[in-house]
């Protein structure tokens, strides 16, 4: 477990590199999973499209029409077009300044730009790259894990997504793990905080290229190469090698199984039935009854693991019981087609009668696909992706198999480096050294993008439209029939409209506006906080929490 020396001592070297470049990185908005709507927590200062402002503490929903996109906000509606653009605004350092999306806690500290593509909306957030760090670290690590391993995350994570930024596509990278686990900042995660402020600016380079700073849960002991997992040319410095620190940290991901050596009865589990499946053929050229019920396992006699190239085999050793059939004579003695192995063997005629019930052994080596076979069989896989490391070990009555592995296991352990800040008191560079050697780690000063002055000049300066009288319709009648209840527009403000819709959702077709003040039937409440109404001239479906329900 002893480091290369030689590898420590080209690593450790850390640049100061003065470049003055704006730090900021757009985050495809992924895991929200946004159809047609999103929920907006306005917490800091924001200004929509350079034309509206909003108080903070202010909750605005955005609705996808047609290939257009609506703002609402407090009974009000306004048509944003192809595009809606959250431009975050300068704000006090001691308080909160983003956004908090569809009801969650975390805060997105950025601008967030709205669009509608492939009939749905895409959100992207442009937030700074330190900001960004504080979205992914605790998420990606944890953060109760050492501070050393956490400033080891905040590197790699730094370079993976400065290696990713590319002014050329629409956003650099997805929020899941596509890229990297993002999910905005939560003030609880001090430790991931200050992993990310002691490593400010520093990334890992391979000659004058961000190295590529792939990174995994748990690697289960070795360490893959880049080309292994995903083809390609493979990377100088990702390497494969055994990786002590992940194998011993109890916290690694590890399934087992036991494979007993006797097997009493026909078990009739996952495996029995496999291994049976596998010896149907060898069991039938043998002369034996080739039927699955009437065929037992009596002994494992040895079982090895065979690697051949990518693909993985167990190789087993099964002593079988199964019934042999016999030749009934014309004196009605069993004579066994089978008692002496120097006798030719000659087909048996159709028309003599054959008995079944002599059950006798035999041995048959087969050879099994691990993957998709034998794990699960013994019910032990852990990720899916076929790249378990897979050891066994044999005791007197049984062998231990055991998977470990939870990822791709290219790059640095998140694991191994809990072990290793954990136990051994390594530092984030010993951890960054041993995962990606032959790197150098260099800060670069950057700075984020200035967000604008609180309210911009030119949004003080230009006036607005000069308000113009709005004639207003006369009200729609009512005639209430037997039991309906009535409904009144109030919840909107007086030179404002509701919506009535075709059917109960923000996407459907608007039949008309409602005015203040319009009263309306019940036809029907539904339990998605709409409700069905009419008046003596249309019918259609509103949203509940603007109207007030009157009991007559």
């Amino acid at each position: 477990m002893r480091l290369n020396r030689r590898l420590l001592a080209l690593f450790s070297i850390i640049f100061f590199i003065p470049l003055n470049a704006f730090a900021s990185i757009r985050v495809k908005l992924s895991s929200l999973n946004i159809q047609d709507r999103i929920h907006i927590g306005v917490y800091g200062n924001y200004i929509v499209n350079d034309k509206l402002s909003f108080q903070k503490g202010s909750e605005i929903v955005v609705v996808k029409y047609e290939d257009g996109l609506m703002l609402y906000h407090e009974g009000l509606a306004y048509s944003a077009g192809k595009e809606v653009i959250f431009k975050r605004l300068a704000g006090d350092l001691s308080q909160e300044n983003g956004l908090r999306l569809e009801h969650r806690l975390e805060l997105y500290e950025g601008s967030l730009k709205l669009s509608v593509q492939d009939g749905r909306i895409l959100a992207v957030v442009d937030i700074p790259l330190e900001n960004y760090l504080q979205g992914v670290v605790p998420y990606e690590m944890g953060d109760s894990f050492p501070l050393e391993a956490l400033k080891a995350q905040a590197v790699a994570a730094r370079t993976y997504a400065k290696a990713n930024i590319n002014p050329s596509s629409y956003y650099d990278v997805e929020d899941n793990t596509n890229d990297q686990v993002f999910r905005g900042k939560n003030t609880e995660h001090k430790n991931s905080v200050l992993a990310i402020n002691d490593t400010e600016g520093e990334c890992l380079y391979y000659g004058n290229s961000f190295a590529k700073c792939y990174y995994t849960a748990s690697n289960g002991g070795k360490i893959e190469t880049n080309s292994a997992v995903w083809g390609g040319k493979k990377e100088p410095y990702l390497i494969e090698k055994e990786d002590p620190y992940d194998f011993e940290n109890p916290n690694s991901k590890v399934r087992s199984a036991s494979i007993p050596k006797k097997w009493d009865t026909k078990t009739g589990d996952k495996l029995s039935r496999l291994l049976i499946q596998y010896a149907l053929a060898e069991i039938e050229k043998a002369g034996y009854l080739a039927e699955e019920q009437y065929i037992s396992i009596d002994e494992i006699k040895n079982l090895e693991i065979i690697e051949n190239g990518e693909n993985t085999y167990f190789k087993i050793n099964v002593h079988f019981i199964a019934p042999k059939p016999v030749r009934l004579g014309s004196d009605d003695e069993e004579v066994s087609l089978f008692d002496n192995d120097n006798t030719p063997t000659t087909p048996m005629p159709t028309d003599m009668p054959v008995s079944y019930d002599s059950l006798r052994t035999e041995s048959f080596a087969l050879q099994i696909p691990y993957y998709k076979q034998i794990e699960t069989a013994l019910d032990i896989s852990i990720n899916g992706k076929n790249n378990e490391v897979i050891s066994l070990k044999e005791t007197d009555t049984a062998y231990i198999v055991q998977a470990r592995r939870f990822g791709h296991g290219v790059g640095m352990s998140q694991r191994g480096a809990e072990q290793m800040a954990g136990k051994y008191n390594k530092t984030y560079r010993d951890i960054l050294a041993f995962y990606y050697p032959d790197t150098t780690l260099k800060r670069t000063v950057l700075t984020s993008p200035p967000p604008q002055d609180t309210i911009p000049i030119e949004f003080l300066r230009t006036p607005g439209p000069p308000p113009t009288a709005t004639p207003r319709p006369t009200l729609m009648p009512l005639t209430l029939k037997n039991d309906e209840q009535k409904a009144v527009v109030l919840n909107i403000g007086k030179n404002s409209t509701l919506n009535l819709r075709s059917a109960p959702s923000l996407s459907a077709k608007i039949q008309m506006q409602l005015f203040y003040g319009q009263e309306l039937a019940v036809i029907e409440r539904l339990p998605v906080g709409w409700l069905k109404v009419r008046t003596d001239a249309v019918e259609g479906y509103i949203v509940e929490e603007f109207v007030n329900l009157k009991q007559d």
